[in-house]
């Protein structure tokens, strides 16, 4: 599955610790500030993601996840990150 998330996390500490369990979860890239487009590597759904990312934040952070399809999709990214979604 394909996820696009956002947010607003008040600490880089929280940063870190919120891309690291991007990372456990499946493979992710930056395309905007604070915006990620998260492929899973299991059959987690979109709840079980947002309990493992809620785990490592604290209340005054803010996130939000999308499940997304390519084709539901416009815009214009970097050349990287169009690559990258090539792969999905």
């Amino acid at each position: 599955m394909l996820y696009y998330i956002t947010f607003d996390i008040k600490d880089a500490t929280r940063i870190e610790n919120f891309t690291r369990q991007l990372s456990e979860i499946g493979e992710y890239i930056s395309v905007l500030p604070r915006c990620y487009f998260l492929k899973t590597k299991t059959t987690l759904d979109r709840n079980e993601i947002y309990k493992k990312l809620k785990a490592v934040l604290f209340d005054e952070d803010l996130f939000l996840i999308t499940e997304t399809e390519l084709q539901s999709m416009s815009g214009w990214l970097s050349s990287s990150a169009v690559e990258w979604l090539k792969d999905v």
